[in-house]
């Protein structure tokens, strides 16, 4: 056997005592100058500073929830925001509406020009209806046309 494994395994019971009995020490005489964390943890905080800290964590609590609800406020509004600016950028422009105002007049004038031509042809119609009726009733009087 290797001889500082036998050293370690000799002497491993007496160096695991001296550790655990220095720990003790150190322990103790912290725990006598009040530095110790073990034991009664009133000496660490005074109780009023607990207090102060835990109305202020409350009132930290109490700010956040605040925000968040804020926050919702917010992002609801830029989601109507955003529905709004689409809605803006969908809509006709300056430009849009002077060409629908071109049209419609252009429209305008191929409309009389088309009333023009249907009223000669209602004309021109009642002109053969006429012939027709009178040639129909000239037939029926016995003459020919």
């Amino acid at each position: 056997m290797d001889p500082y494994i036998k050293l370690m395994v000799d002497y491993s019971p007496a160096l695991a005592a001296g550790v655990v009995g220095t720990v003790f020490v150190v322990v103790t005489l912290l725990k006598l100058l009040g530095f110790s964390g073990i034991g009664d943890k009133s000496q660490l905080v005074d109780s009023g500073k607990m207090t102060v800290v835990a109305t202020g964590i409350e009132t930290v609590k109490n700010q956040v929830t605040e925000l968040e609800k804020r926050l919702s406020a917010v992002n609801e509004i830029e989601k109507r925001l955003g529905i709004v600016e689409l809605d803006l950028k969908n809509r006709p422009t300056k430009e849009d509406h002077h060409r629908l105002e071109l049209s419609f007049t252009r429209l305008e004038g191929e409309v009389k020009s088309a009333l023009m031509t249907i009223q000669a042809s209602a004309a021109a119609i009642s002109r053969i209806e006429d012939f027709m009726y009178a040639a129909a009733a000239r037939k029926g009087q016995g003459g020919q046309t």
